[in-house]
């Protein structure tokens, strides 16, 4: 018996940084006359093969199952994984594996399957790209008030983000390093803690905080030199 898998189906569980249970499930066709060789809501056997990253890490199986079953017409494929539970399902990145329908009843059938995951903790995240800021918020006090000879007192930079000069440089900086911040972790579906990782992010959000603190100087510039 030939199963066809109906179009414009998703093979992927994106997860993202949610702590939840998800699912997909796909949808086969099945001819009239193949049709009535299997009994309504009859269970057909299913399997899957290691969910693996590229370095070779793998999903919890213990956090995953699979079902099939004839239903409605149509035979359909059930992929769940579970990453609200007691274990942990994985560390974030892309795993692919493959679905199955090993049932003797039909002819095999193998579903190539992508699970993505991303860091969960945004608290640790955020209290990252907050240090990250602060370190900047210093740095572009450094850049507006150091001269050629003499380097400021660092008692000083407290009351400088409270001069209308600190507090403009300071919300541009923000704004910039905000948008850098969800470029980075916030529109990933595989964002981990890693150290690389993590570096990336810091170094994105200071630069764009600098950046975009630095445009007051520019326009002072070129206001003054026009």
């Amino acid at each position: 018996m030939e199963l066809k898998l109906r179009p414009s189906q998703k093979t992927s569980l994106a997860f993202g940084r949610s702590v939840s249970t998800r699912s997909r499930t796909l949808q086969f066709d099945v001819s009239a006359q193949d049709a009535d060789k299997l009994n309504a809501y009859a269970q057909l056997a299913a399997d899957f093969d290691p969910f693996l990253r590229s370095d070779d890490a793998e999903l919890e199986r213990r956090m995953m199952s699979v079902q099939a079953e004839f239903r409605d017409g149509r035979v359909r494929l059930t992929l769940c994984a579970d990453r609200a539970g007691g274990e942990p399902l994985g560390d974030p990145g892309t795993y692919e594996g493959t679905v199955s329908i090993v049932d003797p009843r039909v002819s095999r059938i193998d579903i190539p399957f992508t699970i993505t995951l991303a860091e969960p903790r945004w608290p640790i995240v955020v209290d990252i790209g907050v240090l990250t800021v602060i370190a900047a918020m210093w740095w572009a006090w450094l850049l507006v008030v150091r001269s050629a000879d003499t380097w400021p007192k660092l008692l000083d930079w407290p009351a400088w983000l409270f001069e209308p000069e600190g507090i403009l440089t300071c919300g541009l900086g923000v704004v910039g390093a905000a948008g850098a911040f969800a470029t980075v972790y916030l529109k990933s579906a595989t964002w981990s803690l890693d150290a690389l990782q993590v570096a990336g992010l810091a170094a994105a959000v200071f630069s764009a905080f600098i950046a975009a603190s630095t445009a007051t100087r520019v326009a002072q510039y070129v206001t003054t030199n026009k």
